[in-house]
């Protein structure tokens, strides 16, 4: 017998096929993340309703949620829906959970978006140091409300790009696609010009235990020019092409000799992205952030 769960997804697909809503995984990503994020209850239910209006598409304008914080309680701004899907990817599927002998000391987090992952590694390494780095003008000051306060994040507002020369940037149709590439995800009408920094120079500057990368095909150019990539003991993220592809293959092929995970490329895998592990742990600092 099909639980409650199921028959209600696909009640919400149908719903979704017929009214154009994203209903069916705006509100599994609300249930899915809420367990993880959700100080009560009540921030549960709050947080399932703002799935729900997200999905809807009725609701047009940005939405809180109140979120567990490395000092307590938080509000949390979700843009648009597929933001309440990035919270499910980054808490109930764990992305970025590795498993460290030693809680890195500085974390780099490329492709900020609206502060997801930067708020899992502030709960899960209270005492890192983290700096965000995000290109989009629209999402910057959502990432800022939602982590910029946090007493251990550092936001800067650029693309991460393969020489420090400003970029064109493109704003997504939504809140998890804006890219410094053009493609069908993309308004090349609201192309802005924006900073840039390297990832050898964000580097440079204290340092990198963890890098997480997430720029939407950045990564691309970004990996391969870095000069420093090898020193860094662990990186994580997404590559922008479907497992197995020569595209996912290249920049895995840069982490030689790393523990390296990622999506598996059989049949039943439909994923577009790659997501990733690379480990070396003769890199991975001997002491914790507390020394």
């Amino acid at each position: 017998m099909d639980s409650l769960a199921s028959v209600l997804g696909r009640g919400l697909a149908l719903v979704d096929a017929r009214a154009g809503t994203d209903l069916e995984r705006t509100v599994r990503a609300s249930v899915k993340a809420a367990p993880a994020l959700a100080p009560d209850r009540r921030a549960r239910a709050r947080m399932f309703l703002a799935g729900w209006l997200l999905g809807s598409r009725r609701v047009r304008r940005p939405l809180a949620v109140r979120v567990r914080g490395p000092y307590g309680e938080r509000e949390f701004v979700l843009p648009d829906s597929v933001a309440m899907a990035v919270l499910e990817e980054v808490f109930s599927w764990n992305e970025y959970a590795v498993d460290l002998p030693h809680p890195p000391r500085r974390i780099l987090d490329l492709g900020s978006n609206v502060g997801a992952s930067i708020l899992f590694f502030a709960l899960r390494y209270p005492e890192a140091q983290i700096v965000g780095v995000e290109a989009s003008p629209k999402l910057f000051g959502v990432l800022r409300r939602n982590v910029g306060d946090l007493p251990n994040v550092t936001l800067i507002q650029a693309a991460v790009s393969s020489t420090d020369e400003p970029i064109r940037f493109f704003e997504g149709n939504s809140s998890w696609e804006g890219s410094t590439r053009v493609s069908g995800w993309v308004r090349e009408e609201a192309a802005t010009e924006v900073a840039a920094v390297t990832l050898d120079e964000l580097i440079a500057d204290g340092g990198a235990d963890l890098v997480k990368i997430d720029i939407e095909g950045g990564e691309f150019d970004v990996l391969p020019a870095s000069r420093r990539l090898a020193e860094v003991p662990v990186v994580l993220g997404e590559i922008h092409a479907a497992p197995g592809t020569p595209e996912a293959e290249a920049v895995l092929a840069l982490f030689e000799g790393a523990e390296l995970v990622s999506t598996d490329p059989g049949p039943a895998n439909s994923q577009w992205t790659t997501v990733f592990s690379a480990v070396r742990r003769d890199r991975v600092p001997a002491v914790s952030a507390r020394g």
